[in-house]
């Protein structure tokens, strides 16, 4: 530090502590009443990409296709059969619980399918309101074998042994939030696009923050809502095994043991941290000040979070913690160097004695602290936004810890005063002389091992050094970008057991979908008749006059035939009408049905899924007019029959359900395949509620598409997400003949997916940036390139232990274990600045490398081992977490000190002594 930044310091800190301690403390009260607006964020938002195409599409799905967030309730009954008359009634009682539940839409369970095959039903039958199961007259054992064997229902209601059953909670679909995210989107889009005016800008800012509140408000309605499920269901578990699943089950669980697991466990880390400063320095000052220094930083930064609104996630919730250990390595930094400083000059004036220590260390500090900055702020570079909140909150963090351990540490060391006289033999363990006193508390005995070790087995260092490194590439290489959502919690939870419930007989968890659009129309002008009809361009062949020459692929199909009389009459008797002018000669089923027909100002019901009693009464009464869906016809049933049985081929695929599956059902009813006729007046045949149980979640005819729905077992431990999809889509593409561009995937599987996939390419592939950058401060902070290379390389070598160790472990990449990089070359980098720094000052006395590098283990080895002992101590608590994430959080942070450690006492030393790389500088 220079003379005059010195002198000022000085003069507002030293010589004025009580005055600067005050001031923090007041800051501390200011930013403690931002606490109150702290919040976690579970919601899609935060465990998506920040501008992923598939969360529109998927939202867009959704309205359209009438889906929307929904929970699972299993039910098992304890005694008896689950269709005998006291479990069905309790299955009752459940279902009218969860309908008056405020924000559930709809219920669904067995007691409310319709059945088709119990007895078998005419096809007339489904414009009637449908049978259910209470019905007095259904035959619950034919019912039993419908839901284990027909295609609507096998895997979906009922489990193979007919023991377990589901209830399938829809939410109210929220057209609000909706609403605020179209409008949000779209300025965003045009922000990025072509820049927004500044009344856009402002406009855009203010539906933020709108749609900010108003997620709050709906985050903590589906809290409570999960919570009076529970509640809901806790009476009827003395009678049944009851489980709970779904998505905002999921986030709501996480988001709870998150905050458990800061509140517990943060507490026990505080308390281990406490037990080791006391056993490390046995003062009450010295346990006092940093814990004083940590509890003021984190409650800073917390409460600057609480006071912008700033809100935590499931991955920036881990930045406390980290927070908490550099700021922690930082006191320890200054407070052993301070000791270092009284044992040398014990008559010097405490003023002397704080500001040189201020003096020595701060350049370490800074380089330190911008080091890990750079490492922390590669997460910036994710296109996820709880990992760039991590990196933001991480980088102001460190700023802040820096400001804060400057103050709080020095000032308190000038009101403390010099304490009780502790020269010669120092509780450190280490004389005047630096060697070791081998007192009653000799922990400079320990870094000395490290140091002769190195000395005396200097081949080995490297021979490990480079083994490990062989190794963790071979570890790094078996990394995946995978995980499962049931992988975050024990085996014995209760969120564990449903999910693996549902998954291994109900179907799956995760749902996706293929929306696939319709071939182009033969009018628009994109394919030729030619085409249409599958002639060769140089092949000319006669056209027949029963052949529509304008292109309908169906006009002529029935002309002449039996089945075109057939048609014929069924719709002269259902039309009732005279009028044939409308009607295509040649027999297009289709043909005219909703010429000049004008869209409908009121709602189009009665009895029906389109009222065809009001539709053949009178032709000049207003209906909604649709376009033919390509996909009520057989040629579109057949399009998706390939693909739809490929999926169910798939062991990671649950239940699949298509337009395929109802036109099966229906061939069934009808006794014979579903011709053209019976698909496009299939709606008209189906009452309004069998309809949107059977055909409308799979076929959108404004937009001409089809859904694919199935759900993915999450529980499959060689699940590989990524593959799947790509797999899926091969065959979509190259087996089932559609185009490219008709085919689109969405869901929480291809959302999640995407994210896990960004993970990779933003973080690992950028860590090669980072070291870098690192490397570049390095040039700049010790101005020696070979200082430089040997400074990076134990860095490397610890970043690639940690990486290799969960490689073979087998603990996936994911948003919860991507930041472990950052922090392993955070620590690494800290330890290699004060190691170098240090040994340069040692040999500078006598420019012996074996001497200075025994009396720098001896000296900042002190600092880095009471550092790694007080963190890998006080992080192993998190072992003890429900929260999976949690505890592999703690056991890496763990590994990441002790692989710096090592490499810092071990490596680094082994090629500096190697190397010599001080040895012109200081000639």
């Amino acid at each position: 530090m220079s003379e005059r930044l010195l002198g000022i310091y000085e003069t507002l800190i030293l010589r004025r502590p009580v005055v600067a301690i005050l001031v923090m403390i007041l800051i501390a009260v200011v930013m403690a009443f931002g606490l109150v607006g702290l919040k976690l964020d579970a919601s899609l938002d935060s465990l998506t990409l920040e501008n992923d195409n598939a969360l529109a599409e998927y939202r867009e799905s959704m309205q359209r296709f009438g889906s929307s967030d929904f929970l699972v309730v299993t039910y098992k009954p304890h005694k008896g059969d689950l269709f005998d008359d006291a479990n069905l009634n309790t299955l009752k009682e459940i279902n009218d619980e969860l309908r008056g539940i405020e924000g559930i839409g709809k219920v669904t369970s067995i007691l409310d399918v319709p059945l088709l095959y119990s007895p078998k039903i005419k096809v007339e039958a489904l414009k009637e309101a449908p049978r259910t199961l209470l019905q007095p007259d259904v035959d619950r054992d034919l019912v039993r074998q419908e839901f284990l064997t027909s295609p609507v229902y096998r895997d979906l209601v009922l489990s193979p042994d007919a023991k377990t059953t589901i209830v399938l909670v829809e939410m109210t679909l929220d057209k609000k939030y909706q609403e605020l995210v179209k409008q949000r989107d779209t300025l965003r889009i045009k922000r990025d696009m072509e820049g927004l005016s500044s009344e856009e800008a402002a406009e855009l800012k203010t539906v933020s923050q709108n749609f900010l509140d108003y997620r709050t408000v709906r985050a903590a309605k589906e809290k409570i809502r999960v919570a009076e499920i529970r509640e809901k269901m806790a009476p009827f578990k003395d009678d049944a095994e009851i489980f709970l699943g779904g998505l905002s089950m999921i986030t709501a669980d996480m988001v709870d043991f998150i905050k458990s697991d800061l509140n517990v466990f943060g507490a026990g880390i505080v308390l281990f941290i406490i037990i080791t400063l006391a056993i490390i320095f046995r003062e009450l000052r010295w346990v006092m000040l940093p814990l004083a220094t940590c509890v003021l930083c984190v409650e800073l930064i917390l409460g600057y979070l609480g006071w912008v609104d700033w809100r935590m996630t499931v991955v920036s919730s881990n930045f406390v913690s980290l927070l908490l250990i550099i700021t922690l390595a930082l006191t320890i930094h200054l407070i052993v160097r301070y000791r270092e400083l009284y044992r040398q000059f014990p008559n010097k004036e405490q003023l002397e004695l704080v500001r040189e220590t201020v003096n020595s260390m701060a350049r370490p500090c800074i380089y330190t602290m911008l080091t890990t900055v750079v490492a922390f702020s590669s997460l910036v570079l994710s296109d996820i936004r709880p990992v760039i909140d991590f990196g933001w909150m991480m980088t102001i963090g460190l700023v802040l810890s820096l400001v804060v351990a400057f103050v709080i540490i020095p000032a308190g060391m000038m009101v403390c005063g010099k304490g009780a006289k502790n020269g010669g033999a120092s509780s450190d363990g280490v004389s005047n002389d630096g060697e070791s006193s081998h007192g009653h508390h000799d922990v400079s005995g320990v870094t000395l091992c490290f140091s002769r070790f190195t000395e005396n087995h200097g081949g080995l260092v490297l021979g490990l050094s480079l083994t490990a490194a062989i190794v963790s590439a071979w570890g790094i290489s078996r990394l995946q970008v995978e995980n499962h959502f049931i992988e975050y919690f024990h085996s014995d939870t209760e969120i564990y057991q449903g999910l693996l419930l549902i998954d291994n007989e109900l179907g799956g968890t995760i749902p996706l979908d293929i929306i696939i659009d319709a071939p182009p129309r033969i009018d628009d002008g994109s394919l030729s008749f030619a085409d249409i009809m599958g002639e060769d361009d140089d092949v000319e062949e006669e056209v027949s006059e029963d052949m529509d020459p304008y292109g309908d692929p169906f006009a002529g199909m029935y002309a002449d035939s039996d089945e075109g009389a057939a048609v014929g009459a069924e719709l002269e008797a259902g039309a009732e009408e005279e009028d044939t002018a409308e009607v295509d000669p040649y027999g297009d089923p289709f043909a005219g049905m909703y010429a000049d027909s004008d869209e409908p100002e009121g709602d189009v019901i009665a009895g029906s899924a389109i009222d065809d009693e009001a539709f053949f009464e009178d032709e000049s009464e207003d209906f909604e007019i649709i376009e033919d869906s390509y996909w009520l016809t057989r040629a579109g049933i057949e399009d998706l029959e390939k693909l739809h049985a490929y999926l169910e081929t798939l062991p990671e695929v649950g239940k699949v359900s298509s337009l395929v599956t109802i036109a099966d059902v229906y061939s069934e009813l009808v006794g014979h395949k579903i011709s053209d006729l019976e698909l496009g007046l299939m709606s008209l045949l189906m009452s309004q509620e069998n309809a949107d149980f059977l055909l409308w979640p799979y076929v959108d005819e404004r937009q001409n598409q089809s859904r694919i729905t199935m759900r993915i077992k999450d529980s499959m431990g060689d699940l590989d997400r990524s593959e799947l999809l790509k797999k899926i889509h091969r065959f979509a593409i190259d087996e089932a003949g559609f185009e490219e561009e008709q085919v689109h995937f969405t869901g929480l599987m291809v959302l999640y997916n995407n994210m896990l996939q960004s993970l990779f390419r933003s973080q690992i592939m950028t860590m090669g940036m980072v070291f870098l950058c690192i490397m570049g401060m390095f040039l700049v902070l010790f101005r020696s390139l070979s200082v430089s290379v040997i400074a990076i390389l134990p860095n490397l070598l610890a970043a690639g232990v940690v990486l290799g160790v969960m490689g073979i472990a087998g603990i996936p990449l994911d948003m919860m274990t991507i930041t472990i990089a950052a922090i392993t070359v955070g620590i690494g980098v800290d330890h290699d600045i004060h190691y170098i720094t240090r040994f340069k000052k040692e040999f500078a006395i006598d420019h012996d490398y074996i001497a200075s590098m025994h009396r720098a283990h001896a000296s900042i080895g002190r600092a880095l081992f009471y550092t790694a002992v007080t963190i890998i101590v006080g992080f192993s608590i998190l072992t003890l977490s429900n929260f999976i994430p949690s505890v592999y959080f703690g056991l890496l942070t763990a590994l990441a000190m002790f692989s710096a450690l090592l490499a810092s006492m071990t490596l680094l030393p082994k090629l500096i002594l190697v190397f010599k790389p001080f040895k012109q500088e200081m000639v």
